[in-house]
Formats: C-alpha cells, sequence, structure tokens
C-alpha cells in the first residue's frame, strides 16, 4: 500500500493465491465469532479427533458443511472484489489446511482493481540490474525489491539424536510439546500454530508448570505414542495440502487444543460466565479471548469456585440444548405476540 502511494509502479508476485478473510463478514460480524468460537470450531472441516453430539451430527449431514464453507468462499470473493488473478485455485478449507489465513489490508484489493498495485501469479527467473525477468518471459522494470518469501526454522542447536525424529511432515510431539524418548525437552510454542499466538505458549507453560509440580503427569510412553499415532492418522488423512506444516497445524481447531491441555490439569474448560442462558449462548458462539483463560495463566484457577473440574468433563450438549430451549422459547413468545397483535387488529378492523 505504501509504494503503491510513492512509486511509479508497484507489483505483487505471487507463486499461489490464497483465501483471504475479511475483519467483518459481511461487514457487519466480526471474522474471531466464525473462527474462535466453539460454533465455528464445530463447523471447521475435518472435524477434530475428539468431538461432541453436537458436532457429529453437523459432520454427519452428507454435504451440509462443504456447501457451506464453499458458500463462506463465494462470500469473500465478492465481498472483496477479487480480481481474476488473486482468486484461489483450491477451495477454502483445502487452502486453509495448507497453513495460510490472511487478513489483507482493507485496500488491498481496490488498490489491486484501480491497478495502482498488478498483482502477478509468477516468480523471478532472474534479476537484472534495472528490471527482473519472470518464469513467464516477461521483464519487468524494478528499481526495489522486498522479498517476503517467509522462514524455515532452523534448530541446529538440538541434539542430533532428537533432530533425527523429524519426519517429512513435520516433528510429532506429545500435545505438540513433548517426545516420548526425550520428557525433558519440552517445545513451548515451537510446534504448533494458531491464531493466538500468545495465548497459545501461556496455556502450554502454564501445563508445563503443573506438570512440574506434580498435579498432572505424563502418560506413559506407550500412551504417548497411541496418542501421536491418532493425531498423525487424522492429519495425514485430511490435510493433503499441509506438507511440513502437517505435525503442527491446529489453526482454529485451537480451542479444542485447549480443552485438551485444561483437561490435562484439571481446570474445568467451560470459561465463559453469566446466568445459566447466557453462559450457555457465550459458551457457543461467544469467541474465546485471552481474558477467558487470566485465570489459568496465573494458576490461580486451582483456588477459584468451579473452575477446578473435580470429574469428569463432558461435551458442551447441555450448553446446546439450553441454547435450542432458549431459541425455542423466543420463538414461542413472538409467535405468541405476533398472533395477539393480528388478533387486535382484526378486532380493530371489525369494529370500524
Amino acid at each position: 500500500q505504501i509504494s503503491a502511494q510513492q512509486a511509479k509502479s508497484s507489483s505483487l508476485l505471487f507463486r499461489e493465491a490464497h483465501w483471504c478473510v475479511p475483519r467483518k463478514i459481511l461487514g457487519l460480524v466480526p471474522f474471531e465469532y466464525a473462527t474462535f468460537s466453539r460454533f465455528g470450531a464445530a463447523c471447521l472441516q475435518p472435524a477434530y479427533l475428539v468431538t461432541g453430539p453436537f458436532e457429529k451430527i453437523v459432520h454427519s449431514i452428507p454435504g451440509f458443511l462443504s456447501a457451506f464453507w464453499w458458500i463462506v468462499g463465494q462470500i469473500f470473493k465478492t465481498q472483496f472484489w477479487m480480481p481474476r488473478q488473486c482468486i484461489p485455485r483450491k477451495g477454502f478449507i483445502a487452502d486453509f489446511w495448507g497453513g495460510h489465513g490472511i487478513l489483507p489490508h482493507p485496500q488491498f484489493f481496490s488498490l489491486v482493481n484501480s491497478g495502482k498495485i498488478t498483482a502477478t501469479n509468477s516468480e523471478i527467473k532472474e534479476i537484472k540490474s534495472e528490471s527482473v525477468v519472470l518464469a513467464s518471459g516477461e521483464e519487468k522494470p524494478c528499481d526495489i525489491i522486498i522479498a517476503a518469501t517467509g522462514y524455515k526454522p532452523i534448530r541446529s542447536f538440538i541434539p542430533k539424536d532428537v533432530q533425527q525424529l523429524k519426519e517429512k511432515d513435520g516433528f510429532w510431539l506429545y500435545r505438540q510439546m513433548i517426545h516420548p524418548e526425550h520428557p525433558k525437552l519440552v517445545f513451548i510454542n515451537s510446534e504448533v500454530t494458531t491464531f493466538t499466538n500468545i495465548t497459545t505458549p501461556s496455556i502450554q507453560a502454564r501445563w508445563l508448570v503443573e506438570l512440574l509440580a506434580g498435579h498432572h503427569k505424563l502418560p506413559s510412553n506407550e500412551d504417548m505414542y497411541a496418542e501421536i499415532k491418532k493425531m498423525q492418522d487424522w492429519k495425514r488423512r485430511t490435510m493433503p495440502n499441509a506438507g511440513p506444516a502437517r505435525a503442527y497445524m491446529i489453526q482454529t481447531h485451537q480451542v479444542h487444543y485447549y480443552d485438551q491441555l485444561l483437561k490435562d490439569m484439571g481446570a474445568s474448560i467451560r470459561r465463559k460466565t453469566g446466568n445459566i442462558f447466557m453462559r450457555a449462548l457465550k459458551e457457543v458462539f461467544d469467541p474465546y479471548r485471552p481474558r477467558d483463560f487470566c485465570s489459568i495463566l496465573t494458576g490461580e484457577f486451582k483456588h477459584c469456585q468451579g473452575e477446578l473440574a473435580t470429574s469428569t468433563q463432558w461435551s458442551f450438549a447441555k450448553e446446546g440444548f439450553v441454547v435450542l430451549l432458549g431459541v425455542g422459547i423466543l420463538c414461542g413468545m413472538g409467535h405468541i405476540f405476533t398472533t395477539g397483535l393480528k388478533t387486535q387488529y382484526a378486532q380493530f378492523q371489525y369494529r370500524q
């Protein structure tokens, strides 16, 4: 955006177009309601390894979620007025699990459509003194090149026997942190990717603190390997485009991941407050934000009423039932109200 304002011309080269997410869907709904809420996580394909009854029902309806996400892609494409060269070839979900999630500058696509930014699906083959030659053979004048190509983590300081455990699709760890053969080597915020990159390592750090304090224990090596195998099978079956990022890919399944860590620590996974209806409504639809985990990060959850789980933590079927019941009651009240208005209007007309 800055180069488009200052330079004679500004070009963006990209090897592959990826789906972008608007800050407000249809200009109304903040994107976090669709990405960081339990409802959004429940609708995400593929379903997480551990799912509740409502998630199982939604994912069992043939073609429902595939159609839903196709519609989402069409909404985003239309909302951004994406030019043809910027429309991804992959579907939204297939591209999403390639490790991509982009919040573009609000003016980006308008600058592309106006011609102030030239977006080209290609790559540089040769750099000359005052130009670049693209893979297509086209030569473009160029004064400045900004390389925004990402990076690859290099961890040469890790012992070689640990480095050799890494597979082609990543470093597979129990709870994204510990390898069964090296339980004293813990990877915090290293082998996991989510969209709240401060909350995730903070919860991981608390999980580690509680482990060191003896408040929970690691499973046996066999059980840890079994958990890793389940995750491998699930991801390798459902995330064909993830490549070397597959092992650490969590994305917006982060709520499910947090639930696993909280259950390990014996903390309640129900973080919302309010009366029975509002709490259920918020658990289902309200985005999970860093403030919902404040007592987890400080360790105060162990001394707060209702935050220490004393029994098996069940799925959110109860909250879903309360929400449906509340919606049903509201619809019933609305029907009674409108029926009463119609009756009053009919009586008024009759008297006239």
